[in-house]
């Protein structure tokens, strides 16, 4: 009989004990907790960090509507802050609160990336004692190896929306409950949690349809079906589904309208087999972790396409110890014992599948001749939106681990207690041993003292930031705007709302569609380049409220920035600095 009510008291010691983990697994973070995020580039999260100062700081300063348009970037023609989709909408919602007692972003980005944690590991110990064994320890153990998974920890370096995966098991435990058990209280639950699903990230909205397609097939044509009564279980899905369009189609709704608008930066063919996982990633440890840094040649990782975040897709080196153990004892298990694992077995399988996205690719060889299972689901116009089919390792765990409580379970029975004891014990600090990336990449978030000077005035204008590149300097960008809270012309937004629009005002100004940094050939560069006159951008700028130009010397020593390196010290090294220091150098428009 499983424990369908664990108590308050285990919830807590569960919440307690995961926080103070994620303290020991992030080290050093606690450490540099003002100033620093996990990060290996800091790419994305600078704009993650910059989305959840946007919204509020749109709502309480501005007084506009979030889903509006804004100028803040891409000034000043500004971009559709609906068809940037809000893909973290759950944190930027809980760090308004935050917010009251820390201006500090960088402190409230690190809090809730610790909360994510503590209540993904709460989840999965809610789930396991709700549907498959009412072990404590083995709940614990499982909850753990979900909370602290390779997958999730990666995702901490930049993908605060991916690394909310607390509500998925949350989901599971209602919808699972919903099947076997149909009424009004669990579809609305169930709906619930997949709002909260939703609004953490569209990405698992859009993977969780295909879960709950299987659940209900597997369900409806291959579990007990004698015992289902079909009008309770047909009327509890129905208000499920009604239930979780009421909640989700209106935050939905604005996204759709927006980025359906026109001239939206859709990802090519390359880039769904480039986001997509190695068949062998699965069973390659991170050269983040110790056991990778030792094992696994660096040249072997590194073919895997796409950053080590979106590479990384490890099981656990115990975990697959333990899913070749529970394959030896399979011919033990009785007809009805191999029932309860059928299911989660073709759901790992077909997730597993999936996730290898439209082609097979193997150690960064795409083998475009053999296509796969997503090849054929990205022809819908609604998984086109979801790029990164590696992203559907999450699934692949939860199946993998549901199959392992199954199967500790089934040994908690069939061995002494002294000896099971023993074995939760070594598997946990086997776990937590593997776990160990300390110390954790951490990146200092740069904020240079002119974006400090440039808050304290509270008069309203816009700064150019050079040189440009949406995916390298747009972040950073991004998050002193944080900062400094001035209008910018150019910046990073997620590709949905990077359209034909936004970029108007740069590919026609005279200096700065010159100011693109994209491993141009430096010669020709120059020779296409014609100095445009000083008055010419006094009237240009001026006429558009830009006050400075921003010239970070630091970003123009990238590789990729050489021949704008060129044009930007041949135009500049005239006109008078109204500030300098080792990585900045600040022009007044009027000086121009």
């Amino acid at each position: 009989m499983l424990n369908k009510k664990p108590n308050l008291k285990w919830a807590l010691v569960i919440v307690f004990s995961f926080f103070i983990i994620a303290l020991i697994l992030t080290f050093p973070l606690a450490l540099n907790f003002k100033n620093s995020i996990p990060a290996t580039d800091g790419g994305d999260a600078s704009y993650f960090i910059w989305n959840l100062w946007e919204f509020k700081h749109t709502i309480f300063d501005l007084h506009e509507n979030p889903f509006g348009w804004s100028k803040l970037l891409f000034y000043p023609i500004g971009f559709s802050q609906a068809a940037t989709g809000y893909d973290n909408l759950y944190n930027i919602i809980l760090s308004i609160p935050i917010s009251f007692f820390t201006g500090n972003y960088v402190v409230i980005y690190n809090i809730l990336l610790l909360l994510n944690i503590t209540l993904s590991g709460l989840g999965m110990f809610l789930l396991v004692l709700r549907h498959f064994s009412s072990n404590r320890k083995i709940a614990f153990l499982i909850s753990f190896s979900f909370a602290f998974c390779p997958y999730a920890m990666h995702r901490l370096f930049g993908h605060i929306n991916l690394a909310t995966i607390q509500w998925i098991p949350f989901f599971l435990i209602y919808f699972l409950q919903l099947l076997k058990t149909p009424n009004k209280k669990n579809a609305f639950l169930s709906a619930l949690f997949l709002f909260l699903i939703a609004i953490s990230s569209w990405h698992y909205l859009i993977y969780l349809i295909l879960v709950i397609i299987f659940f209900i097939i597997y369900r409806t044509f291959f579990e007990k079906r004698e015992a289902i009564k079909w009008k309770n279980y047909i009327y509890a899905l129905l208000i499920f589904f009604a239930i979780s369009l009421i909640l989700i189609i209106p935050v939905v709704l604005p996204f759709i309208k927006a980025s359906s608008a026109g001239g939206v930066v859709k990802p090519n063919a390359e880039e769904f087999d480039f986001f997509s996982a190695d068949p062998l990633s699965y069973f390659t440890p991170s050269p983040l972790y110790l056991i990778g840094k030792k094992l696994i040649p660096l040249e072997i990782y590194a073919s895997f396409s796409g950053n080590i975040t979106e590479s990384t897709t490890y099981l656990g080196i115990i975990e697959i110890a333990l899913i070749l153990l529970f394959i030896s004892y399979w011919r033990r298990f009785k007809s009805e014992e191999k029932i309860k694992y059928k299911k989660w077995i073709w759901f790992s399988t077909i997730f597993y599948l999936l996730s290898l996205g439209p082609h097979l690719k193997i150690i960064g060889n795409v083998w475009r001749a053999v296509p796969l299972p997503m090849y054929f689901l990205l022809k819908l116009p609604l998984f086109s939106f979801a790029r990164d089919s590696v992203r559907l390792n999450i699934f692949v765990l939860i199946g993998t681990l549901v199959i392992l409580t199954i199967f500790l379970d089934y040994l908690s029975k069939n061995i002494t207690k002294k000896i099971f004891k023993q074995l939760i014990i070594f598997l946990f600090i086997a776990f937590f041993i593997e776990r160990i990336m300390i110390p954790m990449p951490i990146k200092k978030m740069e904020n240079d003292p002119f974006y400090n000077m440039l808050r304290q005035d509270k008069e309203q204008y816009a700064i150019i930031e050079l040189p440009m590149r949406w995916d390298v300097m747009g972040p950073k960008y991004d998050f002193a705007q944080t900062i400094h809270q001035k209008n910018i012309s150019n910046g990073d937004l997620r590709y949905t709302a990077l359209t034909n629009q936004t970029s108007v005002f740069i590919n026609n100004d005279p200096l700065l569609k010159w100011m693109f940094c994209n491993y141009q050939n430096k010669d020709q560069l120059l020779n296409m380049f014609i100095p445009p006159s000083g008055e010419e951008l006094r009237e240009i700028y001026l006429k558009n409220n830009f006050r400075y130009i921003l010239l970070h010397k630091n970003y123009l020593e990238y590789p990729i920035c050489e021949g704008v390196k060129e044009i930007a010290n041949n135009y500049f090294s005239d006109i008078p600095r109204v500030y300098e220091d080792d990585d900045l150098i600040v022009i007044d428009i009027k000086d121009l």
